[in-house]
């Protein structure tokens, strides 16, 4: 990364990274399983003859408190006939007819599919049974201007064991306090074209990473779900707050369009040619060696107006690079899957214990080490985007006149065969893996297997890295 500013120093401002938009859910881990839940029900005296009465009745507590909420401030709550409507876009909307700049803007009520509870007869048993299993929910989503972090939302499942999902912005937050320090910038949706200070800007950035995560998402669930305590009456009300999908963004900011449309498409042409599946298993927390039997490994790339994204995942995890507003190229790395990764820490239940490398956890409790493994997939990403760009004529090798190999690259190159000889091919080499991709590549002959000459009739050997012509894309 910093061979790439240096070496473009004329056209790059400078380097902005941290939280782009981020979903933090909060589950109450008491309620959360079916014996947790049959605890509480014994807690407050329910039986489960009379739990569907039960439910409904605090359900309705649920929906009015939040509605007198927004009556009192003379808010509209609104039903979405359907899910798929831009919740975000119509909250926008109403907070800019009626110039809303902080506090409530409206509520949007919607089904929508959660993870609730339902009773069954069991006839063998002679019982009723509890069991936990998707069901259509009604959510409420609060839309508000909060004065930190601007544009915010939050979504309560009405039913038990009542989720909360809070979203909010990382971009938003930092140029409130921009406002607040008085740096200039010029903001585009999300991202920043200019700024006046790179470095300070960036130390504002980092104290979003210390803020007080459980004082912060307590207060909202206060504000949300104001009738919890009363309607639990005293069991477990605690919120356990896991971030169930994040984006760091990576902002490097040039001076003018132009000097960023000289060098993307060399750029782009490096993260589609030069990278590898074990590239890409290093930049996402995997090591390259060994067998990988875990996920799949897919890289990508779309066209859009400001120009070609490339993307790099495995599972729920993914590295993007891609033109932002036509003078900031973005580096964007997702996350939702941690368990891939590794933090240094004691086990959960004993904190005072021994500390080891385990799994990242999905909890804010490693959202600093989260933030660690989101900084160095950029940097890689760029440093081989960069040596791919960048080759000059003593990288070439004397003999062949061809560039000699980048040292991230895969050593072994896909598997290469002239088409006249793909039908006499044998099985040893029917089978390959491509490692562009991932994917297994097959050449199997229409023939029988008693008709197939041996590998030696046809002229290739027994080495498939000896072929010399490439697959049909």
């Amino acid at each position: 990364m910093q061979s790439f500013i240096q070496k473009h120093q004329k056209d790059v401002m400078g380097v902005l990274s941290g939280w782009d938009r981020v979903f933090i859910h909060g589950t109450q881990r008491a309620l959360a399983n079916v014996a947790g839940m049959m605890s509480y029900l014994s807690y407050v005296g329910v039986l489960l003859k009379d739990f569907g009465v039960f439910v409904e009745e605090t359900s309705e507590r649920i929906k009015q408190a939040s509605e007198e909420a927004a009556q009192r401030l003379n808010r509209p709550v609104i039903f979405l006939k359907t899910c798929h409507v831009s919740k975000e876009e119509l909250a926008q909307k109403i907070a800019l007819q009626d110039g809303i700049s902080e506090g409530l803007i409206c509520i949007l009520r919607c089904v929508e599919p959660g993870i609730s509870y339902r009773i069954y007869s069991n006839r063998q048993q002679k019982k009723l049974t509890l069991k936990r299993e998707p069901r259509q929910c009604l959510h409420y989503y609060h839309y508000w201007m909060d004065p930190d972090f601007g544009l915010m939302h939050a979504r309560l499942q009405t039913w038990f064991p009542f989720d909360i999902q809070v979203c909010f912005n990382g971009r938003s937050w930092l140029a409130r306090q921009m406002d607040k320090k008085s740096l200039g910038y010029e903001k585009r949706e999300n991202c920043f074209a200019w700024l006046e200070n790179v470095p300070a800007t960036q130390k504002l950035m980092d104290r979003l990473l210390k803020l007080n995560w459980p004082r912060f998402l307590g207060g909202i669930a206060s504000q949300i779900i104001p009738l919890q305590k009363q309607i639990l009456q005293g069991y477990r009300t605690d919120y356990y707050w896991s971030i169930y999908e994040s984006e760091w963004a990576t902002d490097i900011m040039f001076r003018s369009m132009r000097a960023l449309d000289q060098i993307y498409p060399s750029l782009i042409r490096g993260a589609i040619s030069a990278f590898s599946t074990r590239n890409v298993m290093r930049f996402l927390g995997k090591k390259p060696q060994g067998p990988y039997r875990t996920g799949e490994v897919i890289s990508s790339y779309l066209r859009r107006p400001e120009g070609i994204r490339v993307k790099h995942s495995i599972n729920r995890n993914s590295v993007k690079l891609y033109n932002k507003q036509g003078s900031v190229l973005r580096v964007e790395t997702t996350i939702n899957d941690p368990y891939e990764f590794k933090a240094f820490r004691p086990k959960e239940n004993d904190p005072e214990g021994d500390y080891d490398w385990r799994y990242l956890r999905k909890g804010i409790a490693d959202i600093h080490r989260r933030a660690v493994c989101r900084r160095r997939c950029p940097v890689g990403l760029v440093r081989s985007c960069v040596w791919h760009c960048s080759v000059d004529r003593s990288r070439l090798s004397p003999q062949s006149g061809r560039q000699t190999r980048c040292p991230h690259r895969d050593p072994y190159p896909p598997l290469r065969i002239p088409r006249s000889c793909r039908p006499h091919l044998g099985r040893d080499v029917s089978r390959h893996r491509d490692t562009k991709s991932g994917r297994g590549q097959t050449a199997r002959s229409g023939t029988t297997p008693a008709a197939v000459p041996r590998i030696s009739d046809t002229g290739l050997g027994r080495d498939p890295r000896s072929c010399t012509a490439h697959w049909d894309r």
